[in-house]
C-alpha cells in the first residue's frame, strides 16, 4: 500500500527542499547532515563491447586509451582526467572523447553500440558484462576510489513506518550480496 513517485537522475538533489523522503545514492556523500545507510559498496571498471576491441584493438596499459575513442561520464570524479589504480600503482589519463554525457544510462547504451571505451561503475555495466555484451577493459585497473551505495533521509526528521518500510526491502534486495554482483 505504499506509494513511490521515482525520478532519476546523475545529480544531488537536494532531499529537504524538493521535499523527498529519501534518496538511493551512488558515490560520494556531498552533505554530512544527512542519515545514511549503507547498502553496498561498489568498484568503477573500464569496459568496451567486443565489436568496439575487434575493430580498435585491446589497450595493453592505461596510456594505450589516449589513443582510443573513449565515452566520458561528466560527473565529478570521472571527468575531465580517469585516476586509476592497479594495486599500489597509479596512472591517470585524460582520455579524449568522442561522446561526453551526464548520463550513466545513454554512456552504457553508447558503449553497448561500440562507441569506445567508459569508465563505469558495476552496478551500471554488470549484467552487460555477464552476458558478454561488454568486456572488461585493462581489468586489473579500476577507478582509484571504491564507491558506495547508500540510502539517505533528511536529517532531523521521525522517518514514517511508510519509509521504514521502503527502507527494509531495499536492504534486503541488497542482502546478502548487492544486485549488480548476483
Amino acid at each position: 500500500e505504499i506509494e513511490i513517485e521515482l525520478q532519476l537522475g546523475d545529480r544531488f538533489f537536494d532531499l529537504v527542499a524538493e521535499g523527498f523522503d529519501l534518496a538511493i545514492r551512488f558515490g560520494g556523500l556531498a552533505d554530512s547532515s544527512l542519515t545514511v545507510r549503507h547498502l553496498a559498496s561498489f568498484e568503477t571498471v573500464l569496459c568496451a563491447s567486443p565489436a568496439y576491441l575487434a575493430e580498435a584493438g585491446t589497450p595493453h596499459t592505461p596510456e594505450d586509451l589516449q589513443s582510443h575513442r573513449c565515452l566520458g561520464l561528466t560527473v565529478p570524479n570521472f571527468w575531465p582526467d580517469w585516476r586509476l589504480r592497479r594495486g599500489d600503482e597509479r596512472a591517470t589519463v585524460h582520455p579524449s572523447a568522442q561522446l561526453r554525457t551526464d548520463d550513466g544510462s545513454s554512456m552504457v547504451l553508447a558503449a553497448l553500440d561500440g562507441g569506445g571505451i567508459m569508465l563505469a561503475a558495476e552496478w551500471s555495466c554488470g549484467r552487460h558484462l555477464a552476458e558478454g555484451r561488454l568486456v572488461r577493459v585493462l581489468p586489473d585497473w579500476r577507478l582509484d576510489r571504491e564507491g558506495n551505495a547508500q540510502i539517505v533521509l533528511p536529517p532531523g526528521r521521525l522517518v514514517p513506518a511508510k519509509t521504514r518500510l521502503f527502507i527494509e526491502r531495499v536492504v534486503a534486495e541488497f542482502s546478502p550480496s548487492a544486485p549488480w554482483a548476483r
